[in-house]
Formats: C-alpha cells, structure tokens, sequence
C-alpha cells in the first residue's frame, strides 16, 4: 500500500488486481482517483477479498454500482456477448470464430457479488454458471470521454493460460493463449488517446490543373488503431455542373485504401 503521488503520476496505466481489499488505506484511493482524474486508463481484475465499497471512492471511474455483495465463491465460465464479437479487446481473428475459442476456456473463480452496469459501460462478456447461463457481466470495457477502462471481475485467470493454452500444449495439440491475448489487447485498446482519427481521407493535392489525375488516399483504424482490412470506402465526387460520381476505393491492405481518378 505503500506509494506516493509522484509513483502514480509516472504511470500511463492504472492497473488494480485485487484491489482495493478490507486493510486498503482510503488516502491511497484519492490518489489514485486524482491520476484517474486526469484521464488515465483503468484496468481493474477482481479477486475474492474485493472492497467494493472502497473501490466505488473512484467515482464515475467505476461504470457500475454494487448490487449485492457476497464472498461465496463460484466457478463460472465465460460466454461472449455476441453483438461485441468484432470488439479489438476480444479480437484473435476477428469473426465469429472468436466467441467458440473465448467460450471454450476452463472455468474461473467469482465471488457471488452482482452488479448494475452504468448506460455508457459495454458488457463484452457475461458468465455461465454450472448449467444456467447468468445475464451477468464478467468482462465490461467504458470510454466516456477521454476515460478508458476495463473491469474484471472474476479471478484467476492464470488457469486460462495453465489448463487452456498449456494444457493443450501438453497434448501435443496447437493452442491459442487467450489469456495473453487478452492482456495485450486490453493493454493496447487502454493506451489509445481517445483524440485520435480513426478514418482519413485525403487527396494528394490540395489543387489540380486541367487534365491532371485524383488521387484518393484513406486510412482506417478500429477503436485500438489497429488498420482495419476488407472495408467499404465510397467517395462521392461532384462536378462544378452538379454531375456526381461515385467511386470505390481500392484495398492496399494493411487499412490503406486508394482510387486514381483520371
């Protein structure tokens, strides 16, 4: 528990795991809350001694309120929420095969605490608990604002790695590490500074003498700047008597796209 404002203040991301906990000093959490204040991204994983009441001194950083607070344990299974299938926090190849590989993983542990998620909170991941599918969150992520953040609240997730990838390994079969997956992309969705432009469009010039050609240059990014491939880019072109054209551009790959227009 021992840190000041200055260790804080050099972090790019908050990241709490466990905590805070029953013996947590409230003075810790407003410092956090000051680095938060500041627009810092928050990565929050949960454990079975969780303080939520301590943990909502963050505020409006915490997109969800305590319902009931239980210290039972359960051992639930993820289920993706369909409509985030294409979310870049979830993303291995980006199609609906994703949700089989994160629904298949081994259980994980959560204590029997529910929750209300805020309006502007996604639920990425609800859980499954022995033969009932529960219509609660296990995986949420927020952006409000220039504020990110990402809230687990199941635990041990090292057994993803260890019975998931390792123990497929261990068979001789070919294995995804998910949990790594998942770390480097909540890492990298958390990192992005919400300002950025997630399209461009450009012409190489900003202006043409007769009989010279258009080019059209685009770039599009999902919402962790990775390029985004296969797209749909159609540009409306107008002429000076009202004649409109509409052109498509080509895909370069790698989230470049490009039309000459003659």
């Amino acid at each position: 528990d021992e840190f000041k404002q200055k260790d804080l203040q050099e972090a790019e991301i908050i990241i709490l795991v466990g905590y805070p906990n029953a013996s947590t000093d409230i003075k810790y959490l407003e410092l956090i809350k000051r680095e938060l204040d500041r627009d810092k991204p928050l990565f929050f994983i949960a454990s079975s001694d969780i303080d939520y009441n301590k943990l909502s001194k963050l505020g409006d950083h915490v997109p969800f309120t305590v319902l009931s607070e239980g210290r039972n344990e359960m051992e639930v299974l993820p289920s993706v929420n369909a409509k985030e299938v294409g979310n870049s926090i979830l993303r291995v190849n980006g199609d609906n095969s994703d949700i089989e590989k994160w629904n298949a993983l081994p259980p994980i542990s959560k204590t029997e605490t529910f929750i209300k998620p805020n309006p502007e909170a996604n639920i990425l991941m609800n859980y499954t608990f022995g033969n009932s599918s529960m219509n609660e969150p296990l995986i949420l992520s927020r952006t409000l604002g220039n504020k990110r953040g990402i809230f687990i609240l199941g635990y041990g997730l090292q057994r993803w790695k260890l019975k998931g990838y390792a123990g497929e390994l261990s068979k001789g079969k070919d294995a995804l590490d998910l949990y790594s997956q998942l770390m480097d992309n909540s890492v990298r969705w958390l990192s992005i500074d919400n300002s950025f432009d997630s399209f461009v469009l450009k012409t190489n010039k900003r202006t043409y003498t007769e009989g010279e050609s258009v080019e059209f240059i685009a770039q599009l990014y999902d919402d962790s700047y990775l390029p985004v491939e296969e797209a749909k880019i159609a540009v409306q072109v107008k002429s000076s008597n009202n004649d409109t054209k509409e052109i498509l551009l080509s895909d370069l790959g790698n989230g470049q796209y490009y039309y000459k227009l003659d």
